[in-house]
């Protein structure tokens, strides 16, 4: 064999994976739908970690295909893993069969300015599948996994326009709405009279975040402002309004910002008090949690992911290990069922030296995850170090 033949099948050994899986987000369902009788898909992506013993807020996507369930899915869990700033979230995508006969209430088939437009001859839908989702995907969603009573609508375009009817006609299926430049002068303005028309919002702790471009020579931009105007002047004290210009996006483009910054408004306020701060009195951090949950009218523990890294830097950094042990236990206390808070608990008793305790908290980590490869090197490592 040449030379060159030998170094080409060295690289190709160097280069060709030796095990290659598939890298999933969630899983995909189906199923008859009894309102709209054809058959309805939906996607889930569950938080990492997810466990049982944690309840979660959950965000729906409408036009939930592929690209927006990987692009929410992703955005989602960075700003809850990488930066703390969102808490770890449900994702149910949803993709519709017809999102112009599903997403607009009005049956209006004319644009602004009365003109009629073919596209729009299927409209009119918007209350059947708000009904598709309050009776049954709800309920599917909220049988199968452990979920908190706070649901987070993403809409965009003809989305946000189910989103924003959702909410001005007092139904408010939703604690939060994310809305994704919707189409206030499409079919006569009617989401516009819709806010010049509707009563007052009586839910309260609702939020509604509404991000926009310029087009339509401004008429666009100066609707969505009035429209915004006229549900902030009916809603309760609690409620919050935010809109959101974005004058270098397009109508497409906007989406990936409207993700990041609008799940950001949402949850704003969750993101936990710095580490140091934690980490000097534990208290801070069930305080500040409880504050935020009394804001928004729902439970949020401590984060688990984030008490976990406060509690390790109070064992190892700041060598705290009080303070170090009261956050563990914390984690412990909050999330019984999850195999990584075992973990830290037998981390902090390894690192104070009590062996028997260290074995037991990594062997209930083990019980409850077998595939915890973590627990079981670090029960190796605590079994031969008191021998």
């Amino acid at each position: 064999m040449k030379p060159f033949a030998v170094l080409l099948l060295a690289v190709f050994a160097a280069v060709t994976p030796v095990c290659a899986e598939d890298i999933t987000i969630g899983q995909s369902f189906t199923f008859q739908s009894d309102i709209l009788d054809e058959e309805q898909s939906y996607g889930v992506a569950l938080p990492v970690g997810y466990t049982p013993d944690q309840a979660y807020p959950v965000i729906y996507v409408l036009d939930g295909w592929e690209l927006q369930f990987q692009a929410v899915t992703g955005i989602a869990r960075a700003q809850n893993m990488m930066a703390s700033v969102i808490p770890g979230a449900i994702i149910v995508a949803l993709p519709s069969n017809d999102r112009i006969r599903d997403y607009l209430v009005s049956a209006n088939d004319t644009n602004g300015e009365g003109e009629p437009k073919p596209w729009l001859a299927v409209a009119g839908g918007g209350e059947r599948y708000l009904q598709v989702l309050r009776q049954e995907i709800f309920p599917r969603i909220e049988a199968a996994y452990n979920t908190k009573p706070y649901r987070v609508l993403i809409g965009h375009s003809a989305g946000s326009s189910l989103g924003l009817y959702d909410l001005m006609s007092g139904t408010s299926s939703f604690n939060a709405y994310l809305m994704i430049d919707p189409p206030v002068t499409m079919q006569r303005h009617y989401l516009l009279e819709l806010s010049q028309t509707m009563a007052d919002i009586e839910a309260p702790n609702r939020t509604l975040y509404v991000s926009y471009v310029p087009h339509d020579d401004g008429k666009h931009i100066a609707a969505v402002r009035e429209m915004l105007g006229n549900i902030e002047a009916r809603a309760p004290g609690d409620f919050r309004v935010a809109g959101q210009l974005f004058e270098k996006e397009t109508h497409q483009s906007v989406q990936l910002e409207s993700y990041v910054y609008g799940l950001r408004t949402i949850f704003k306020g969750y993101a936990p008090p710095p580490i140091e701060d934690a980490a000097k009195d534990p208290m801070v951090l069930v305080k500040h949690y409880a504050d935020y949950s009394a804001k928004l009218g729902v439970e949020f523990l401590p984060d688990q992911a984030y008490t976990n890294i406060v509690a390790y830097n109070a064992l190892n950094y700041y060598q705290w290990p009080e303070n170090a042990r009261q956050l563990f236990q914390m984690n412990v206390d909050n999330f019984p069922t999850s195999s990584w808070v075992w973990s830290g608990m037998g981390d902090y008793y390894a690192g104070v030296g009590e062996a028997d305790q260290a074995t037991k908290a990594f062997e209930k980590a083990l019980a409850l995850e077998a595939g915890n490869s973590y627990a079981a090197q670090r029960l190796k490592e605590v079994r031969a170090a008191s021998r």
